[in-house]
């Protein structure tokens, strides 16, 4: 499930890249949740009040996010450095990935599903792979954070993207 709220601040407080937005603990966000974009994921809630939350973005520099290559499925993370293009890191040696393919959360760790778009590489080659992510993150209006629940099975129907293809 998703609950809505309207972004109406960014940057400040310990981090670099985040957002505010106008929900919190009294609708249901709690820290870890993913917050969702338009395009796909945007980055996860760290600090909960009572009416705001504060959305870390992928691009921040605290930012890590377990994904992996749509094409291939090789699995990596995310790392954002305060750039506007964050940086896919310890890719196993046998993954070629290649300009226009395109990142999904991983799900590994059990934070958030598999399958959320993430972005699309943009640079592949001797100063890394660089990711563009699918979300304007400075343009952003309004974020989704997701309410994931673990134990709930992925199905078609259900799974994060239906859910996203819904929505959108």
């Amino acid at each position: 499930t998703f609950v809505t709220g309207r972004v109406i601040a960014d940057g400040g407080g310990t981090y670099v890249r985040t957002a505010l937005i106008n929900i919190g603990a009294r609708d249901g966000v709690k820290k870890g949740q993913a917050a969702i974009g338009e395009g796909g994921f945007a980055g996860r809630v760290p600090e909960v009040g009572q009416r705001p939350a504060r959305i870390l973005l992928v691009t921040d520099l605290n930012s890590r996010l377990p994904v992996m290559l749509q094409e291939g499925g090789h699995r990596a993370v995310l790392t954002g450095d305060n750039s506007a293009l964050p940086k896919l890191e310890y890719l196993p040696g046998q993954a070629k990935p290649a300009v226009g393919d395109h990142v999904v959360t991983s799900g590994d760790g059990g934070q958030f599903p598999s399958g959320i778009p993430v972005g699309e590489i943009v640079a592949s080659g001797d100063n890394g792979v660089r990711v563009r992510p699918f979300v304007d993150l400075g343009r952003l209006g309004f974020l989704r954070i997701m309410q994931f629940d673990a134990t709930r099975l992925e199905t078609e129907e259900f799974g994060p993207l239906a859910i996203l293809r819904r929505n959108y």
